[in-house]
């Protein structure tokens, strides 16, 4: 979504069941979302992974927690972003970086 929305949509009735909001201070661009283990990933914007928590997914009242803290690993966007068993994320940037990631930290 170029507004930063997440949508979790029922595709038996069709109904919408949660919107989740990505950006921090306004509208973001969201270029993949992912859905791992109880976990929604988004990426796109402002070189962030967006990670929202089972926990959160059931709540109306949830924060955003960032794969990546307070430094920023990619140079450039985020373009996409792919998971691999037993938890490694792999990111790639506009710029051709790839940087792989465990479960808590990035494997440059």
């Amino acid at each position: 979504s170029s507004d930063g929305t997440i949508k979790i949509w029922d595709i038996n009735t069709t109904a919408c069941h949660r919107v989740l909001q990505a950006g921090r201070e306004g509208p973001v661009d969201i270029l993949q979302v992912l859905c791992i283990k109880r976990r929604v990933i988004a990426v796109g914007w402002e070189r962030d992974i967006c990670v929202f928590r089972d926990k959160q997914l059931m709540s109306s009242d949830f924060n955003i927690t960032l794969m990546s803290g307070v430094e920023k690993e990619h140079s450039e966007d985020i373009m996409c972003a792919v998971y691999h068993a037993p938890g490694h994320l792999a990111t790639a940037s506009t710029n051709g970086e790839i940087v792989l990631w465990n479960q808590t930290v990035r494997i440059r």
